[in-house]
């Protein structure tokens, strides 16, 4: 949920990762495009909130990160 998000966010876990992105609905429309887009680049982590697991389309169009396998989600939740 949104809270949880948040306090990982102020976490040292989270200080620890170089190229974090947030997706969540409390951010601007323009922001989650942007978050979404760039989440499909090489070198990126995005961690978002259930809100997104479902009907958010991430499309890869960087050569580099197509090259070494493609785009990985990691879903830690049950997706109903």
């Amino acid at each position: 949920n949104e809270e949880r998000l948040a306090e990982f966010q102020k976490s040292p876990l989270w200080r620890n990762i170089r190229h974090g992105n947030v997706l969540s609905s409390t951010s601007s429309k323009e922001s989650r495009n942007y978050v979404i887009k760039k989440a499909a680049t090489a070198g990126q982590v995005t961690i978002s909130t259930a809100a997104f697991g479902r009907g958010t389309d991430f499309f890869c169009k960087d050569s580099k990160l197509e090259a070494a396998g493609g785009l990985l989600i990691i879903q830690t939740f049950l997706s109903v």
